[in-house]
This record gives C-alpha cells, structure tokens and sequence, in this order.
C-alpha cells in the first residue's frame, strides 16, 4: 500500500512537472490560471481530465474539446517521475534523504525537458533547488557542508575552465553559462566525486548520439538532458557502492 501511494505521488508530481515544462518557457505563470488547459483551445481542464496517465488514456490522447493531439511529453514525463520517485525512496534510507534527493531531480528533470525543447536553463528552477538543498542540509543534515560546497565550487569552477576552452578551442560559445551554473548545483547535491563522474556519463552519452545522429556543427546541443541523464547513473552508482 505504501508503495502504491509514493507511485501516484510520484505520478502527481510528474504532472506538475509536466506543466512546468509548458508554462516556464512559454512565459506563463504557474499560478494563473490555476487550472490546466488544453494549449491548443484554451478549454480548462475538468478534473477527470487531469489525472496523472489515466486521463490521457481515457481521452486516448486528445483533448475532449477541440480533439487536437495530447502532447506525449506529459504522460512520459509522469511515469518517468513516477519511477523516479519509487527509486529514490528505496534508494534513500530516511525521509530527509528522500526529500533532499527528490528535490534535486525533480528539478533536473524539469530543466532537462525545457532545455530539450527551448534550449534554456531556467535560473529560478536553479535557486529553488539550490536554497531547497541549503535549507534541507541545514534542518536534517543530510551531506557535511564540506561536501555539499565542495562538490557546488568544484563544478563550477571546473566548468567555467572548460566554457572558456571550449569557447577558445571553437572559437564561438561551446558551453552555456546555464550548463555551467546547473553542474555547480548538480555538485551540491552529489560531492565532487559523483558530479565529475556524471559529467563523464553525460560527455559520453552526449557523443554516442552525436555520432548516431549527427547535426550541423553550428546548430545548438541542449547538455542538461545529458548532464541529467549523467547525473543519476551517478546516483545509482554511488549508492550501490554505499
């Protein structure tokens, strides 16, 4: 039973998440209007309608009201927090752990789809994290603060060498100072050990597709996706050693 209720927690939070996809890079606030709405018809949704995998089945992926396609990205993105969610409470021993853990990528996450879709890495979802990490740190202590911003200053220090090689070695702008700032805070959360060896899963994934479905050099490569992706490999691994 318990288990059951951190999944549809999890689905719940995904369906968050996935509206934030939408409205941050859109401009739209997450407050007004309160309720969900289909982006194509403005037609709000009826509760029915909004629940997390359910109702996109129900509806089989199109809006009641004007029939337009469901985007897929929502019901992907719910089962994956889903299963992130359900991972992170084995994973974690207690529930300060969990919540630390989950803030971090559910955050990751979020950043991940808009940089995908929009190219950018939205500060404000970077300061909720990092100050939901102090204040988390400071009430439960779930890493040393030697740790915590050890690993915050070794990302960001060790990225801002690599923007200005690669920008030195292209010549233009390899790096983003968006990947720059979401690494430094990927390294609050996991030590430096563990954000190195993320940004080592993540330049080698990132490769691999490059290689698989190559672009043309100057066209712009969103790297959160990769960084996420590297980042909770990472996780998994230094859990297990742990």
């Amino acid at each position: 039973m318990e288990v059951l209720l951190i999944i549809i927690s999890g689905l719940v939070f995904g369906s968050f998440i996935g509206c934030c996809t939408f409205r941050i890079p859109a401009g739209i606030s997450l407050l007004m209007p309160r309720r969900s709405f289909c982006p194509a018809c403005r037609h709000s949704l009826r509760w029915w309608e909004n629940l997390p995998l359910f109702s996109f089945l129900l509806l089989r992926g199109n809006c009641s009201h004007c029939q337009q396609p469901i985007s897929m990205r929502y019901p992907i993105i719910e089962a994956l927090v889903g299963l992130l969610t359900l991972t992170i409470y084995w994973a974690e021993p207690t529930w300060p752990d969990k919540v630390f853990f989950l803030l971090f990528f559910y955050g990751l996450l979020t950043i991940a789809v808009i940089d995908l879709q929009s190219l950018i890495v939205p500060n404000a979802i970077l300061l909720i994290m990092l100050l939901g990490g102090v204040l988390l740190n400071a009430l439960a202590g779930v890493l040393l603060w030697t740790t915590s911003f050890g690993g915050f200053f070794s990302g960001l220090a060790g990225m801002l060498l690599l923007r200005f090689w690669g920008d030195w070695f292209a010549g233009r702008e390899a790096l983003g100072m968006g990947d720059v700032k979401l690494v430094a805070v990927c390294g609050f959360f996991l030590s430096w050990q563990m954000v190195w060896l993320g940004l080592f899963f993540a330049a080698s994934i990132a490769l691999i597709v490059a290689l698989i479905f190559p672009k043309n050099r100057k066209s712009k490569i969103p790297f959160a996706p990769f960084i996420g992706i590297g980042c909770f490999i990472a996780y998994l691994v230094d859990d297990f050693i742990r």
